[in-house]
């Protein structure tokens, strides 16, 4: 019993002394800073100059005439009469399923929903 009292007791020593010993996560962010800085004054460049800054614009790489030109239709425009043509719409998806080889995507736009079929 003595034994088992002494040990803990070791093994309590033992995790005070490493966490005494380990440095927190500021300090060794302050220590990091420091090498950093000693580089900069160094070498004259910055090596981490590309992770701040203001980032270049994220532009569309598609061909700006083309996509004036497309053509799309409000869910709440389709009805029966354009069975078996081929229509573009912009929806966000509401619900996506797969079953076998097919999926079934519930398109939304606002108010109005339609059930989508893609088949593989």
């Amino acid at each position: 019993m003595a034994k088992l009292k002494a040990d803990r007791e070791e093994k309590k020593k033992q995790k005070e002394e490493a966490k005494a010993n380990k440095k927190s996560k500021s300090e060794r962010l302050n220590d990091q800073q420091k090498v950093v800085e000693k580089e900069v004054k160094q070498t004259g460049e910055d090596a981490y100059a590309a992770n701040y800054g203001v980032p270049p614009m994220n532009r569309s790489q598609g061909d700006p005439e083309e996509r004036f030109t497309k053509k799309y239709m409000n869910l709440s425009d389709l009805n029966e009469g354009l069975e078996g043509q081929t229509v573009r719409i912009r929806a966000r998806a509401q619900n996506i399923r797969s079953q076998g080889k097919s999926c079934f995507i519930v398109m939304r736009e606002t108010y109005d929903t339609v059930q989508t079929i893609v088949f593989e």
